[in-house]
């Protein structure tokens, strides 16, 4: 196992970042963020505190998916930050009670942690109109951080890290596959390659 140790200057600078990519969706301050990513709030669906909603990403079925539309309402969230498995579950309740249910106004989607596929890009955009979504990539090790916004390329933040992509030689639907090799800046106490 590897004890990672992170500088409190690079918890700093990783918050700012993240921050920052935020702000693609619009000022930070300005977004009324609900966390729906692994979350069980001891109360139940739903804890707010501190101006910010998390949700339970265990309790979200299809029974419950109106009551999640609810919450969003009350506290006038305009932005999710989501696993994208939790998402996925989302839009299809939502998709499938369209008829039955307003989907709530979200400006943007802030998505991290697991991997965000095309289809549940088309998904996610078919379901929250004119969203901003963002699929953050990042490592815990802090050697590489870059963002995509809706169909676009991934774009790696080059004052983070140094990000080297090594040809592996495979290919995904006639695509090249590279691996992706960062030496992170951020983190003076244990720099990684």
């Amino acid at each position: 196992m590897l004890n990672l140790y992170n500088s409190l200057k690079s918890v700093v600078l990783e918050t700012a970042n993240i921050d920052s990519i935020f702000s693609e969706i619009g000022p930070f301050k300005s977004l009324n963020i609900a966390t729906l990513r692994g979350n069980k709030p001891k109360s139940g669906l739903f804890e707010y505190k501190h101006g910010h909603l998390l949700l339970s990403s265990y309790d979200l079925n299809m029974e419950n998916v109106k009551n999640y539309v609810e919450l969003i309402e009350k506290y006038n969230i305009n932005c999710l930050h989501v696993y994208p498995s939790t998402i996925h579950i989302l839009c299809k309740h939502l998709e499938a009670l369209k008829d039955t249910i307003e989907i709530p106004d979200i400006k943007g989607i802030f998505s991290s942690s697991e991997i965000l596929s095309f289809e549940d890009k088309k998904l996610i955009m078919n379901t929250f109109k004119d969203v901003i979504l963002i699929d953050e990539y990042g490592q815990n090790e802090h050697v590489a951080l870059g963002y995509s916004i809706n169909y676009e390329f991934y774009n790696f933040i080059r004052k983070y890290s140094h990000i080297e992509f090594i040809d592996t030689g495979k290919k995904c639907r006639k695509n090249r596959i590279f691996e992706i090799v960062g030496t992170g800046y951020i983190n003076e106490l244990m720099p990684l390659i």
